[in-house]
């Protein structure tokens, strides 16, 4: 395949079909070349520069590179008018180890840009179109958030029966229970020399571990909720409503682990406050003490705060039960 310039979608798809070897660029190309392929396929901008090089094999004149007759450059006009090819044209020619991190913000800005276009046009199938593709480029932004937050595919993390075993199973929080081993270990250690001060700093390290574990927790689930989240809104729209009601179901069920990990990190973010008072206490610096009492308080309020939220809405929840239950039980007894 004989191009005029650098194709990187081209390119990577002939890779993934192992045939890597087989894209040109039109100046590349020699007689071996042409004769080792059954078919040769060559851009038609790509054959007047080749063409136009051979001339003076025919005239005897000799045509210069900066001649204006060479195409330069042949940009794939109906690839251009789509929302978001920049955006992936880019992406195609970001470095292989940092194209993970790109492709996110890569998928999150054409989404953006997608919707808010849609939301310009009429109501009709290209609107619904695009609004779908918006959604659909959320949902596989935050699956790639996903991976990079956890170390896990959200694939793999389908799998699992429920939240709490795909997340012990997250490469990321092994690896902060690992180092939470270590520096629990070397608290000990130093209790049992007799060095509180030490004990209590290594321990204000496991603290602060534990926090970044919970922190990873809560991102993770609130990640996949958005995942379902935006693939119920997709499938809504494609009119696709027993897959939508199921995405939905998924959804809400990340969306109360979200909930609960939420306290379970402000506890931890409380409990790093606390330590570090207790560090700042054995270090007689009562600056430093003033600060992490300021942070117990902040973090207390914040704790409370939604633990009343999580109370209010189990009460909500238990009332609409009983509500829902009442007419049931009264239809019981007539019967």
């Amino acid at each position: 395949m004989v191009t005029l310039e650098e194709r990187p979608m081209l390119e990577q798809a002939l890779e993934e079909l192992d045939r890597g070897d087989q894209a040109l660029l039109w100046d590349e190309v020699d007689v071996k070349n042409l004769l080792e392929g059954s078919r040769v396929l060559i851009e038609r901008a790509a054959l007047h520069n080749i063409l136009l090089t051979h001339q003076e094999d025919l005239t005897h004149k000799t045509v210069q590179p900066w001649h204006k007759s060479f195409i330069h450059s042949s940009p794939p006009t109906e690839l251009e008018s789509m929302i978001g090819w920049p955006e992936f044209r880019g992406l195609m020619l970001t470095d292989a180890k940092e194209k993970d991190i790109a492709r996110a913000d890569a998928y999150e800005s054409v989404a953006s840009t997608r919707y808010v276009h849609a939301e310009t046009l009429p109501e009709g199938p290209e609107r619904t179109e695009l609004t779908v593709s918006a959604y659909n480029l959320l949902a596989e932004a935050k699956r790639l958030q996903f991976a990079q937050k956890t170390g896990l595919s959200f694939d793999n993390y389908l799998t699992y029966q429920d939240q709490e075993t795909a997340a012990a199973l997250f490469p990321r929080t092994q690896a902060l229970d690992y180092q939470i081993g270590v520096k629990t270990q070397l608290g000990n250690a130093a209790e049992e020399t007799s060095s509180r001060l030490a004990a209590a700093e290594h321990y204000h390290e496991v603290m602060q571990l534990e926090a970044q574990k919970a922190e990873v927790l809560y991102e993770a689930a609130l990640l996949a909720a958005q995942v379902h989240e935006h693939i119920a809104e997709a499938q809504t729209l494609a009119n696709e409503d027993e897959s939508a009601a199921e995405s939905l179901a998924y959804a809400s069920t990340e969306r109360t682990n979200v909930d609960a990990v939420e306290i379970d990190l402000l506890t931890a973010r409380l409990e790093v406050a606390k330590q570090e008072h207790q560090v700042e206490t054995l270090r007689n610096n009562n600056q430093g003490q003033s600060a992490a009492q300021q942070k117990i308080k902040e973090c207390t309020q914040l704790l409370e705060a939604k633990q009343a939220e999580a109370e209010a809405w189990e009460t909500q929840l238990a009332e609409m039960s009983e509500t829902e239950a009442q007419p049931l039980a009264e239809a019981s007894k007539s019967s």
